[in-house]
């Protein structure tokens, strides 16, 4: 794989172009924006990542799409999940034959309740989908420091190919074909990290923030195991260890606007606008809800950020009903 194609100019998608391009791979980087995507040709400098020239002349920058799929033997999709299929299915008939589909998106998509798994296989049904998923920041990736992530499908022989095209670079990959679990941690996790922030934001303590996490973490592995994802792969990078990096960090989105959002809560002032932001969470969160209700699998965790998000209920109100819930036993998968 020596010619990859990256649908996504963002800070993801830069940050994996350059992770290759630093491996000797030719990277075409697609935008649709022609002015953002000139600007960043023009100046080799991405907004997200100040003071970094793109110094690597095997990266392009093209809002071309013919020109950033011409001999690509790979396509990363770094797009988020709730604009994944209206942004890539044009490119369908573009995209060279058998090439496999990277997907690094994490979430459920709205429409269709599905996990991006599924999702991007419905899209690409003609080519090896594997999913790139794991505790990283596109600042950590950018800057080289050392990141592990799981790389995952069920065609092992194409998710052996794209550990080797990442393998010997700051990205670390380790392989499953349990991409039902990937995705679930990957899609899971975001709830989560709103509801952390929320709970830092709101003042309620470490220690609240330690018991939500816990228990929100028993309704991912849960969920996970009800979709058909084993428990191993929730325990592992794309489960406990994004959860572990996206609830505990003011770099992560989710955690940032869940933060926000509790801050204001507890002052009872506005909460904060979504704008522009790609707060993953929020979307998973109400797929999730509307998976539990039609399931009757208890996720009260993954809910109350709905209820608080969705139905703009009090945090207050949410966790008075999350303290009356009947006491049960700790450890319940099923």
């Amino acid at each position: 794989m020596k010619h990859v194609a990256v649908i996504g100019a963002g800070a993801w998608g830069t940050a994996l172009g350059l992770t290759l391009a630093r491996k000797g791979v030719e990277v075409k980087i697609y935008g649709r924006d022609p002015e953002k995507i000139a600007l960043l040709q023009e100046k080799r400098e991405h907004p997200a990542f100040p003071n970094m020239p793109i110094t690597e002349k095997n990266i392009i920058f093209t809002a071309d799409p013919h020109a950033a799929l011409a001999d690509a033997n790979a396509l990363i999709a770094a797009v988020p999940v709730q604009q994944f299929r209206a942004a890539l299915t044009p490119f369908v008939p573009l995209v060279p034959q058998n090439i496999p589909i990277i997907q690094t998106a994490k979430g459920m998509e709205i429409i269709s309740e599905s996990l991006s798994d599924a999702m991007t296989r419905s899209v690409f049904p003609d080519h090896p989908v594997i999913l790139l998923s794991g505790p990283s920041f596109a600042l950590d990736l950018a800057n080289h420091l050392p990141t592990a992530v799981t790389v995952a499908s069920e065609n092992l022989d194409a998710a052996r190919q794209v550990a080797a095209l990442f393998f010997g670079s700051s990205l670390r990959p380790y392989l499953s074909d349990d991409v039902i679990g990937v995705a679930a941690g990957g899609a899971l996790k975001n709830v989560l990290a709103l509801a952390a922030g929320v709970t830092i934001g709101y003042g309620l303590g470490e220690s609240a923030k330690a018991a939500l996490l816990a228990r929100g973490f028993q309704e991912m592995i849960r969920f996970g195991i009800g979709k058909g994802g084993k428990l191993e792969t929730l325990c592992g990078l794309s489960g406990m260890g994004d959860i572990t990096l996206t609830a505990g960090s003011a770099l992560s989105r989710n955690f940032a606007f869940g933060y926000a959002a509790g801050v204001a809560d507890k002052n009872k002032t506005p909460r904060p606008e979504l704008g522009d932001k790609t707060v993953e969470g929020l979307f998973t969160a109400r797929a999730v809800t509307r998976h539990a209700l039609k399931t009757g699998t208890p996720l009260p965790v993954m809910e109350s950020v709905y209820h608080v998000f969705d139905e703009k209920r009090s945090v207050a109100d949410i966790l008075k009903e999350m303290f009356e819930r009947p006491v049960k036993h700790e450890i319940n998968f099923i």
